[in-house]
């Protein structure tokens, strides 16, 4: 396949319109197409000085942290994708992940690499008793507000065992990693097949917490197409993100756009970063790119 003939989407899910975001879209609009997922709960006018350069999707979730809902506005782009027969790849981000490659670029590296898998996954020794516990038990809703005496309490005092989700037993071995990835039309189209053939596998997941670090993984695990997976120790590298973790690994550390290079260097198979600092110099950013 030659370069220019790579039909790669990038899909984004987007609460609010963010300097980051803006720099995406002038950055990658002549070399890709984009659509973009707008949380339920924003304005969409706040989008219309890039509203020429995109799509949106009709579907728009409300979307909470660490709920379900995550999971559904994934879901809402990959059957897009899949609705649209040109597309080889789709790349998922939020509006806080900016480009670590040119649109070229990115489409380069897809093109060497046609057939492989771009999506992080951990190994079962590094999975925690708490990451079966988000599934193994089920989650009211004032659980994912970000704050919030009753998270603490239920979390702390381990409430949630009283609360088992019958479905968790029929899954297959859960999965982690991270759920920013970039996958093939292929293993989309296998994703959305087994979704309709499986409709308890999704309702398993309904009252979970932060599945949506589960979902995608543990569906690569029992698919043909981990094998296809590119390899790494860090499962974020594996998902061609450059993230930089805290020290408690709970929350990703803030990200400078104007250092760019200096990523680049640091991750050389990444396509995007994150999350990115909206004090960032996006001016230099892009003039450091748009010099490639």
């Amino acid at each position: 396949m030659k370069v220019d003939d790579m039909q790669h989407i990038l899909a984004i899910i987007s609460y609010k319109m963010t300097h980051a975001l803006k720099c995406t879209v002038d950055l990658l609009k002549n070399d890709m197409d984009i659509v973009i997922h707008v949380d339920a709960k924003s304005d969409i006018k706040q989008y219309d000085s890039i509203k020429e350069f995109v799509t949106f999707t009709e579907e728009r979730i409300d979307v909470r942290w660490g709920h379900y809902s995550q999971i559904l506005a994934m879901l809402v782009l990959l059957k897009y994708m899949k609705s649209k027969e040109k597309y080889h790849y789709i790349s998922i981000i939020s509006e806080s992940d900016i480009p670590l490659k040119t649109g070229k670029e990115i489409n380069t590296f897809l093109t060497l690499h046609k057939g492989k898998e771009f999506i992080g996954m951990v190994s079962n020794e590094q999975m925690s008793d708490f990451e079966y516990d988000k599934l193994k038990y089920n989650y009211p809703d004032f659980c994912f507000s970000k704050r919030g005496i009753f998270k603490k309490i239920y979390r702390g005092t381990k409430v949630y065992r009283f609360f088992k989700n019958a479905r968790y037993y029929s899954l297959p071995p859960l999965r982690k990693g991270s759920q920013w990835f970039t996958i093939s039309r292929e293993f989309t189209d296998w994703i959305i097949g087994y979704l309709d053939k499986h409709p308890d596998y999704q309702e398993a997941f309904c009252h979970s917490y932060c599945g949506d670090e589960l979902f995608f993984q543990t569906l690569l695990a029992i698919s043909p197409f981990q094998e296809r997976v590119m390899n790494n120790k860090d499962d974020c590298l594996m998902g061609g993100r450059y993230i930089i973790w805290e020290a408690d690994k709970t929350s990703p550390c803030d990200l400078f756009a104007e250092k760019v290079l200096e990523y680049r260097k640091e991750a050389e198979s990444a396509l995007f970063f994150r999350k990115v600092s909206e004090e960032s110099d996006f001016d230099v950013y892009m003039h450091l790119l748009n010099k490639l």
